[in-house]
Parts: C-alpha cells; structure tokens; sequence
C-alpha cells in the first residue's frame, strides 16, 4: 500500500496523505479509493475507515474518477489513467463510460429545462430574465428561441448516446 500512495504522490507531485482540498491531492486520493473498490473485496466503509471518511465520500471519489475518466479532455484525465493501469485497476468499459456520459447529459439537460421553465414562468425574479426583458421585443424572442434550441440539441445528444 505504502508504495502505491508513493507512486501516486510522485505521479500527482504532492502528498495524498495531507489533509487537504487541494485538487491534486483530491484526485490522487480518489484514484486510491477507486483502486481500492476494484482491485479488492474491501466495502466502501472499510476503504472509508483507513482514510477516515465516510462511505459517501468513497463513493463520490470512485464516481468522480469514472467521470474524469470516461472525459479524455479533463485536465486529470491522463494522470488518472496512467496510474491506474500502473496498479493494475479494473477499467471501465466503453458501456459504463457511455452511461457516465448520459447520467451526464441528462443532469445538464435537466438543468435546462429548469432554467427555462423558470424562465417562462415568470415565479421568480431572475436578473438575467429583467435584463432580458428590457431588450426590444424581436431580440428577446431570438434569446428565447435559442436556449430552446440548445435543450433541444441536448435532448438529441442524450437520445443518440442511448442508442
């Protein structure tokens, strides 16, 4: 174990091992944790006492490295992948890094729809619904039409992945 949070530490140049929120460390733990819960028969609450967390935060980690690495953009992306292959994880496949990139669609897209049904509804006072309001009629419109425009992109997005 020791030479593992090592490699991760010289991979990461940081020590994991220090309490801290700085993303670096952050990650390199996360990468722990998910090799951890793949390599071993070891529950999320048994990773989660060695590291002192709880299982929520075991979990939130491994899920957090599945996102970064079913996204080859992220800027974590090719650290992670590096040092999981080095200590020998189970990686995800092409099936479970395309239901990452739905769960992902769908939760921005939710987050459109709300916005938008907001938006339309007029309930709450939104200072970019004010800003918007006080534009010439033809403009707000264009506005309006185009965030419809962008939720419908998404919802094709999200019907492509699931075919």
């Amino acid at each position: 174990m020791i030479e593992k949070i090592e490699y991760i530490n010289e991979v990461f140049k940081t020590d994991i091992t220090v309490k801290s929120r700085k993303r670096e460390k952050v990650i390199g733990r996360f990468c722990l944790y998910y090799h951890l819960k793949t390599t071993t028969e070891l529950s999320l609450n048994e990773i989660g006492k060695v590291f002192r967390q709880d299982h929520s935060s075991v979990l939130y980690g491994v899920e957090k490295i599945k996102n970064i690495l079913s996204n080859p953009l992220d800027l974590f992306h090719k650290k992670c992948d590096s040092v999981l292959k080095v200590l020998g994880c189970k990686m995800p496949t092409i099936d479970e890094t395309k239901d990452i990139k739905i769960k992902n669609l769908e939760n921005e897209l939710f987050k459109l729809r709300a916005e938008m049904e907001r938006i339309q509804s007029n309930r709450q006072p939104i200072p970019l619904l004010e800003k918007i309001n006080k534009l010439p009629e033809e403009v707000k419109e264009n506005i309006l039409s185009r965030m419809e425009i962008i939720i419908k992109m998404e919802s094709i997005k999200v019907m492509k992945y699931r075919e």
